[in-house]
C-alpha cells in the first residue's frame, strides 16, 4: 500500500490523432490526482519530450527536451538522456524536410 505522500508519474506516447486530447482534457483529468508530480509526453514523430511538472506550491510548469538533453524526473529520482528513450528508433524522413535541405 502506498503512503499518503507517494509521488505519481504518468508517461504518454503522443500520436497525431490523440495529441490534443492528451495535452488538454486528459491532462485536466490526471491533475485531479493529488499525487501526480510529473506528466511526460513523448513525441512519436521526432526526438522531443515535454515534461509537465507540479511544484511544491501546486503550480504546473512545462519543460521541453530535445536531442542532447538530460531529463530529470524528481518524482521518481531518475535522470536519463533523451537518447535513451529513443534508442534504436529511426524516424521517417518527410519529403518536405528533404527538399528544404537540397
Amino acid at each position: 500500500m502506498r503512503g499518503k505522500n507517494s509521488n505519481c508519474t504518468i508517461v504518454e506516447v503522443l500520436s497525431p490523432s490523440t495529441e490534443a486530447y492528451d495535452r488538454g482534457n486528459k491532462f485536466r483529468m490526471y491533475r485531479r490526482n493529488p499525487n501526480l508530480r510529473d506528466y511526460i509526453l513523448v513525441d512519436s514523430n521526432k526526438m522531443a519530450i515535454d515534461l509537465y511538472r507540479k511544484d511544491d506550491s501546486g503550480n504546473w510548469y512545462i519543460l521541453n527536451y530535445e536531442a542532447g538533453d538530460s531529463i530529470d524526473l524528481k518524482s521518481v529520482n531518475l535522470t536519463f538522456s533523451i537518447e535513451q528513450v529513443y534508442e534504436d528508433i529511426e524516424f521517417a524522413v518527410d519529403d518536405s524536410d528533404r527538399s528544404q535541405s537540397l
